[in-house]
């Protein structure tokens, strides 16, 4: 019989390149098959296998099905309470529908982590970073996350940057900054193709995807566009699909086409994927678009299992989401605006700016129709500038409708005037580091680029930013 550690790193080598490819399952029963045959002898290197497994059963085509087979299979062993089993638990609980559960079990395990950083390396901290994702914690896995992203580009780490940037390129969507979350995702994207890194490539270009129709573009199903040649490795990677459901949901929702959002989120909310964050925030949009199409009954239970949720997570923005759910579906205008209020109560400074201009938007839309013009238009300017910010191109054009509806002029959406918007991803990388005061040579290093393809950038960015110099950089708003 082979030795516990032999057996455990061969699983785990075999799982990997299994999960590469995209056989998830098969990972999945490998790490398994593995865990029944270490614990006995390893409890704790039996309960990394676990978490390893539970990982494989969050990507595989039925994970509510694979987790309830994964706990079945190690029913009875006995991890001698080590914290990685918690963190096991917690993602299996989470995948069988268990919330409550789960968020505690993953709230440990995210502790833990955290706690015990300094003790494993880079890839492990990577692995085993991000999973508080799921309670909606996003500002601080956010800071964790560019604290990984700078560990990855000082030790040259290009094989595990690309799920580190994808990880930061999802947060900064999440917390409004899509200006920020593009850059990051065509950098994780071009590197994930260079490395061959398949499965990421799609995941990344589902942030694009969505990205794009935040901005009031069609999202694209097939390959996306070559980007940079015509030998691109990237040139034939398509959106993951549950990104581009969303994407295009978002779209329709945006655009007032209400029937098909309802059914493109249907479709997330509750097929086997229902447990991603990509489909968890789908619940919210799901109920709108069934409250705009008078479907009450699939208003009402989307509200429901987003409130087990938040409930569970205990998020101020997820509360406050909750309550924008609940004024929704209020029979009353007094009903509805105390809700709106204490939503709005709850926003301040939650970390959410999308959500919080989404429910000033719904807000003023109610006061509108009950006849509050001073009201409703205050609401909706608030709403304006934050989707503007952001920007959100067709969240910004719904409010300035509404906003015409109460008698207010609001400006045309200016052109691409901003400097940001002038350059290239690659460019504003670069710009913005050499703005900082690094030398190319420097640049080149975080980014992985040549000193000489550094400075070709910055050749191009000058005259699209009016400068002559790099010493001109610093005094321009870069953000």
């Amino acid at each position: 019989m082979s030795s516990p550690p032999a057996v455990a790193r061969l699983a785990s080598v075999r799982a990997a390149l299994e999960h590469r490819q995209g056989r998830a399952e098969s990972a999945r029963l490998l790490l398994v098959e593995a865990v029944s045959e270490v614990t006995a002898h390893r409890p704790a290197m039996g309960a990394w296998l676990l978490f390893e497994s539970a990982a494989m059963a969050w990507d595989a085509p039925d994970p509510v099905a694979a987790a309830r087979d994964t706990r079945a299979r190690v029913a009875g062993l006995d991890f001698a309470g080590h914290p990685v089993h918690r963190g096991a638990a917690g993602v299996l609980d989470t995948l069988a529908g268990d919330p409550v559960s789960g968020a505690a079990a993953i709230r440990d395990f995210a502790g833990y982590v955290v706690r015990t950083r300094h003790e494993r390396g880079l890839i492990d901290q990577v692995r085993l970073h991000g999973w508080d994702m799921l309670l909606g914690e996003y500002r601080t896995v956010h800071d964790e996350a560019v604290a990984l992203e700078r560990e990855c580009r000082t030790e040259g780490a290009v094989g595990v940057l690309p799920r580190v940037l994808l990880r930061l390129a999802r947060l900064r969507l999440f917390l409004g900054r899509h200006r920020d979350a593009y850059t990051t995702a065509v950098e994780g994207l071009e590197i994930a193709c260079d490395t061959g890194q398949h499965h990421l490539a799609t995941m990344l270009s589902g942030v694009l995807a969505l990205l794009a129709a935040l901005d009031g573009e069609e999202p694209a199903a097939g390959p996306r566009p070559a980007a940079r040649t015509d030998g691109d490795p990237c040139s034939g990677v398509a959106p993951i699909p549950i990104w581009l459901i969303r994407a295009q949901g978002l779209l329709d929702l945006g655009l007032g086409r209400y029937d098909r959002a309802l059914q493109r989120f249907a479709v997330l909310t509750g097929g086997p994927h229902r447990h991603l964050m990509v489909s968890v925030h789908s619940l919210p949009d799901e109920v709108e678009a069934a409250v705009r199409t008078d479907r009450t009954t699939d208003a009402g239970a989307a509200a429901d299992r987003f409130a087990r949720w938040a409930g569970a997570t205990g998020t101020a923005w997820a509360e406050a989401v909750d309550l924008r759910c609940r004024a929704l579906l209020a029979a009353d205008d007094a009903t509805a605006e105390e809700l709106y209020e204490r939503a709005l109560a709850v926003h301040e400074g939650d970390g959410r700016p999308f959500e919080e201009a989404r429910t000033r938007l719904l807000y003023g839309e109610r006061l509108r129709r009950a006849k509050r013009r001073a009201a409703a238009r205050e609401a909706l300017t608030t709403a304006l500038e934050s989707f503007e910010r952001m920007p959100a191109a067709v969240w910004a054009e719904r409010t300035r409708t509404e906003l015409r509806a109460v008698g207010a002029a609001p400006a045309a959406p200016a052109a691409r005037a901003d400097l940001v918007g002038r350059l290239t991803a690659q460019e504003l990388r670069v710009v913005r580091l050499a703005a900082t005061g690094l030398s190319n040579r420097d640049i080149g290093a975080r980014l992985f680029l040549s000193p000489r393809t550094v400075g070709y950038h910055l050749s191009n960015a000058y005259p699209k930013l009016g400068v002559t110099s790099r010493a001109a950089l610093g005094a321009l708003d870069l953000a």
